[in-house]
């Protein structure tokens, strides 16, 4: 699994357990990803740019 999915699938997994937008700091300490805030919001990024994810403004965090 790449990490591009592997952070897809914590968002769907916090989305679904909590119902609320999730941030880089908490999906990368929630879910252990050894990755910096600012590479996950990269990917965050990019898979919202492909459709997979959604801001809902510009300080939240993403949803499925």
């Amino acid at each position: 699994m790449s990490i591009k999915d592997e952070i897809l699938k914590s968002v769907i997994e916090h989305y679904i357990s909590c119902g609320k937008p999730i941030g880089s700091s908490q999906l990368r300490d929630d879910f252990d990803i050894a990755l910096s805030s600012a590479s996950i919001r990269n990917y965050l990024k990019a898979l919202a740019q492909s459709g997979e994810l959604e801001k809902l403004h510009s300080s939240s965090g993403r949803v499925p």
